[in-house]
Order: C-alpha cells, then structure tokens, then sequence
C-alpha cells in the first residue's frame, strides 16, 4: 500500500468513525443497563433471605456479554448465606477468587459489597440489588467512565434459576 492518499483517506476514515459516540458516558446512570421493567428492592436481607432459603444457601447471579456463554468473559458472583462470596471469571482461562460479601444499609440505597481475597479486579464495587419479574438483577451503584459501552452491557448480573454453583466449583 504505497499510495499516501489511500493511506490518508484510511487514516481520516478510522479516526472519523471511532470518534463517533451515540451518548457520552459521563450522562450514564447505573440504572441505564437495566431492563425498563426492573424495580430496586428496598430490604436487601429479606429478598436475599428468601432467595437462600430456596436455593440451599447459595445464590448464583451471572454476566455475560451476549456472545457464547461461558467462553468469552462471563463473570459469575456467587453469594452464600453466611456472607462467603465467589467471583468466577470466564475468558481465556477461568480465574476463581473468593471472599465475603456484606449488606450495608447506611446509605439511600442498601448496597452489597464484596471484596475477594487476592483481589485482581479492583477496590470492591458495591452493588444494588433490583428485581425485575421473578429474576434479581445485581448492578453496580456508579458507572465507571473507562468501561465503553459494549463491555458496560455485561455488568448486568442475573440471578440464574436452579443453579446454585459456579460452573466451575
């Protein structure tokens, strides 16, 4: 390709269509990834309760970005009653951490947090808990500027019915 004009052209075009943005993500609310229907729940321990009390203790809530599921980063928290807390990520490889969730109801919104041992992600995010139908949905509380769009889609984490493990346990 020797032709400067092309390559020019090429140039230009490449930075024309990855300036282009549908919303900035500095306008984005925590709640945008959320289905319409979705409505935040008010007492986190009781709806978490009655979600241990019919899955033996352990509640699974699962990420993935719409593509194969469990292939390419799929993220699963798993909660247990008691305050014990998995993170299984799924892409290349698996990475397992584990940890301790808490309820903290000190703010406007009760917020679950969980911090991992070995923790490779980041400061612990805390959570919102909303439901939408029969499903709990887990969120986190702000939107983190860095996270583009396309990956933002996956911070979504839905309770998954009848399971009560990781895949990988």
């Amino acid at each position: 390709m020797k032709n400067p004009r092309l390559q020019l052209w090429i140039v230009s075009l490449v930075f024309l269509v990855g300036g282009c943005s549908s919303r900035d993500s500095s306008d984005l609310l925590p709640t945008s990834i959320l289905p319409a229907t979705a409505v935040r729940v008010t007492d986190v321990n009781a709806d978490l309760g009655a979600a241990f009390k019919k899955s033996e203790g352990t509640v699974l809530f699962r990420s993935w970005n719409g593509r194969w599921k469990g292939t390419d980063s799929d993220t699963d928290i798993e909660l247990r009653e008691g305050g014990n807390a998995v993170c299984t990520e799924y892409g290349v490889g698996i990475w397992r951490h584990e940890g301790t969730f808490e309820i903290s109801t000190d703010h406007e919104y009760p917020e679950i947090t969980i911090r991992l041992d070995g923790d490779t992600i980041g400061d612990p995010k805390p959570l919102w808990l909303f439901r939408d139908g029969p499903d709990l949905l887990l969120i986190p509380n702000a939107i983190y500027p860095h996270v583009s769009d396309w990956e933002r889609s996956r911070y979504l984490f839905r309770k998954i019915p009848g399971e009560t493990s990781s895949r990988e346990n």
